[in-house]
């Protein structure tokens, strides 16, 4: 045999590890690609209160399709000059929720009165969509239970209603496994 020259024959290719190469550098970038879908700004909102002890769950609110982070300090325009403030706060159950909405005028008076509507569904898995309605537990607050199926990205659409006025907001929701 010369220097330099080659005969023995082709090798083969191992067809399975082939494959098996192209289906993991499909779902390495698949993760990455999903990754940068996500919603980039969104703050972790803490639970209050000895008894509910969880972790923190990711919530963001999205203003012309951009999100923007939440945190309990974030104040939201609602409609004219009336304003909120909204913390997501565990419940007892693991998928149990509730939304704390604060509801104010410009000049820091509560706003009474106001009808809150709920209406949410998961992002990226057909389970259905669900509503809730608010409850004032005093001047200017207002209490709305959730119970998520399952964890996951949620978007929740808020209406809010006051006597002569009403707006929305729109949030994006990531609850942790």
């Amino acid at each position: 045999m010369a220097r330099g020259r080659l005969d023995a024959a082709p090798s083969r290719i191992h067809v399975p590890l082939a494959i098996a190469t192209v289906v993991g550098l499909f779902l390495l970038l698949g993760s990455a690609y999903t990754a940068l879908d996500r919603p980039a700004a969104s703050a972790s909102l803490s639970t209050t209160g000895a008894s509910r002890v969880a972790r923190a769950d990711r919530v963001a609110t999205v203003v012309a399709g951009i999100p923007a982070e939440l945190t309990p300090d974030t104040t939201l325009a609602v409609v004219g000059t009336v304003s909120a403030r909204i913390a997501l706060v565990h419940g007892d159950r693991p998928g149990d929720r509730e939304l704390h909405v604060s509801l104010f005028e410009a000049d820091g008076r509560p706003v009474d009165g106001a009808t809150i509507h709920l209406a949410g569904q998961m992002r990226y898995m057909d389970h259905g969509a669900f509503e809730a309605t608010g409850t004032s537990d005093s001047p200017g607050r207002y209490i709305v239970r959730l119970s998520f199926a399952m964890p996951g990205e949620y978007e929740l659409r808020i209406a809010i209603a006051t006597a002569d006025r009403t707006g929305a907001l729109l949030l994006d929701v990531d609850l942790p496994n």
